[in-house]
């Protein structure tokens, strides 16, 4: 295990043990799933103390990230922000009314299960050769991870529709939500308004993955071209949550 280390981002008072179990760090991304990306965010965002673990980064369902919480073990990232609030009395949502958070919860969605889907469809197909330029695996890891994991995202993205689609339908479905998203921000500071809520982990925890861990990607340059204002999002989102970015990139 391995203290994270956050620059002061991270604060609270010692009184629990909070593990975070995860894969390894990215070389461009601190990690490479969105999921973990958005639990780390939160935790950051909420001041919350945690230590880090890739040992056993997959949870008894199957999926990274879990987190043990003074011994009680919770997956899916969703969940673990829903228990934590709870149990450390968090609220990163300020004064939003209800309606904002209904559409907070819609954009949630949109995210999550749909514009994933581009994000996963490239880096399994046209990306699948640049996977060692993100994770640091090579060798017979690195070739498994390709036939094995490739088939399975491959099989699921099948099974769920998207995958059906050639690359050019699936990138002009992908851009539509990248247009909604810009869309909504527009010129604010955050998601929601001018101070973050917490949905600004969902959202940077997704798009930070196409900006900066997508090496060649279309998405890459489309952030770059046309949605000027997800990048400076980004770079806001960094600056102040993650202003240990580059020292805690794999090496």
């Amino acid at each position: 295990m391995a203290e994270a280390t956050t620059e002061g981002a991270v604060s609270g008072s010692g009184e629990y043990t909070l593990v975070l179990h995860t894969l390894p760090a990215g070389i461009l991304v601190p990690n490479v799933s969105p999921f973990v990306l958005k639990l780390e965010t939160y935790m950051r965002m909420a001041g919350i103390n945690y230590t880090i673990d890739t040992k056993k980064p997959f949870g008894v369902k199957g999926k990274t990230p879990w987190i043990t919480f003074n011994g009680q073990d919770v997956d899916d990232s969703e969940l673990i922000i829903a228990f934590l609030n709870k149990t450390l009395n968090k609220n990163l949502w300020g004064d939003t009314t209800k309606e904002e958070k209904a559409i907070a919860h819609s954009m949630r969605i949109l995210l999550e299960n749909h514009l994933l889907l581009g994000l996963a469809a490239w880096r399994f197909g046209d990306g699948i050769n640049t996977i060692d330029k993100i994770l640091p695996i090579s060798g017979i890891k690195l070739w498994a991870m390709k036939m094995t994991l490739g088939r399975r995202v491959k099989n699921a993205l099948y099974s769920q529709g998207f995958g059906r689609f050639s690359p050019e339908e699936q990138m002009t479905m992908t851009k539509k939500d990248f247009s909604a998203i810009s869309d909504y921000l527009g010129g604010k500071n955050y998601f929601m308004g001018n101070e973050f809520t917490e949905i600004d982990a969902t959202v940077f925890g997704v798009v930070a993955q196409f900006l900066y861990g997508s090496p060649g990607s279309p998405y890459e340059k489309l952030i770059e071209d046309d949605y000027s204002n997800l990048k400076s999002y980004c770079e806001r989102m960094k600056a102040e949550f993650w202003k240990d970015w580059d020292s805690v990139l794999h090496k």
